[in-house]
């Protein structure tokens, strides 16, 4: 498993991207193509609790009509995912045959070949903004060292969606101030000139 290379394509990948939606599937695809796992996907709950899916790859079929909640009164809530969103912390299991909270996606997940699974909370702002899933099969567990890898990865795309963020909102500024009729002139505190539009 080449973890560097899959460092380096997250990195690449998140200091190029422009789009949110792109950003996040490519990095869902890359997770799949460079770590050998068999399902990756980025989720975050609804005004419901439900986990709506913003972007997957790999085994996405076992996200069909899959129900995982935000709500701990359920059991689709007390798994990995709610767990992780919650308490803004990573969840790994190395065997969804006998782990009594994942009882609710056991049946399924064993289906399509899935055995283990990882969970980490992705930050916006400071806050849990959603939640990266990703998904072993064929008994292969989240070893330390994937566990690091994975780590690195969940705070890399934190920052990338910050940066995008951050970017989105100098976009929106910059059409807002050309779009005036006066001109404008921005200036640092030191009365430097900043930015202008005659």
């Amino acid at each position: 498993m080449a973890l560097n290379t899959l460092l380096t394509q997250i990195h690449l990948t998140i200091s190029i991207a422009e789009d949110e939606s792109a950003l996040l599937q490519h990095l869902c695809e890359i997770a799949v193509q460079q770590a050998g796992l068999k399902l990756a996907f980025i989720s975050r709950p609804d005004a419901q609790g439900r986990f709506q899916f913003l972007a997957a790859a790999g085994q996405v079929d076992y996200l069909k009509d899959l129900f995982i909640s935000s709500d701990a009164r359920i059991p689709e809530g007390q798994g990995p995912a709610g767990s992780a969103w919650r308490e803004a912390r990573a969840y790994i299991d190395n065997d969804f045959a006998t782990a009594p909270f994942l009882t609710p996606w056991k049946e399924r997940a064993l289906a399509y070949g899935l055995t283990a699974s990882a969970t980490l909370p992705l930050f916006r702002n400071g806050k849990v903004w959603a939640l990266l899933s990703v998904y072993s099969g064929d008994g292969t567990p989240f070893d330390d060292v994937l566990r690091t890898i994975l780590q690195q990865m969940s705070l890399q795309i934190s920052r990338g969606l910050e940066r995008l963020q951050d970017m989105q909102r100098l976009r929106f500024l910059r059409a807002s101030v050309e779009a005036l009729d006066g001109g404008v002139t921005i200036a640092d505190p030191q009365r430097h000139f900043v930015y202008g539009v005659p």
